[in-house]
């Protein structure tokens, strides 16, 4: 992923696989693996982003795109660290953003394999069930899905990954 552009480090020389992404970042790397170019309009669509800032143009360029949406009060909370469920919907919504919508006939029976199950928040449930299916997100130790809990750098870019191999530009 490194080849690719798609992964940079947090320094030229570390990449700090067991550090929280944050929702800039994860954005950044979502946009690059994509392909899509970062934009930077006049005026930030989020109240808690500013013109100025480093990923500006990524998240921009994400929410144009129908990748990411504003919190209820109109933030992205950039710094925030990404949870496994907010990556599930944003890979999800990326692959049918690409023209490879997943689709999962019982959303429900999918998530059941999972020990956590009803801590799966109810507006990610058919988006989880659908990176489950499809093994962009697998289970943690105990056969759970986390999903309040904060993804790694190292458990972003795999997952990402995964969404290239499912995207067929490069192989599994």
């Amino acid at each position: 992923m490194a080849g690719m552009g798609i992964a940079v480090g947090v320094a030229p020389d570390r990449f700090n696989r067991n550090g929280q992404v944050t929702r800039a970042e994860f954005t950044a790397l979502l946009i690059r693996t994509l392909g899509i170019a970062e934009t930077k309009p006049a005026a930030a669509s989020f109240k808690d982003m500013s013109p100025d800032a480093s990923y500006f143009g990524a998240v921009e360029a994400a929410r144009a795109a129908g990748l990411v949406g504003s919190y209820p009060d109109g933030s992205f909370r950039p710094q925030a660290s990404m949870t496994r469920e907010e990556i599930a919907a944003m890979v999800v919504r990326a692959l049918a953003n690409a023209g490879k919508p997943l689709v999962v006939a019982d959303p429900e029976a999918v998530l059941a394999r999972f020990a956590d199950k009803a801590a799966i928040g109810p507006w990610v449930r058919e988006a989880g069930a659908q990176a489950a299916e499809a093994s962009i997100v697998r289970g943690r130790e105990g056969n759970r899905f986390a999903p309040k809990e904060n993804t790694t750098r190292a458990e972003a870019v795999v997952m990402l990954r995964r969404l290239l191999v499912i995207l067929g530009r490069i192989a599994g």
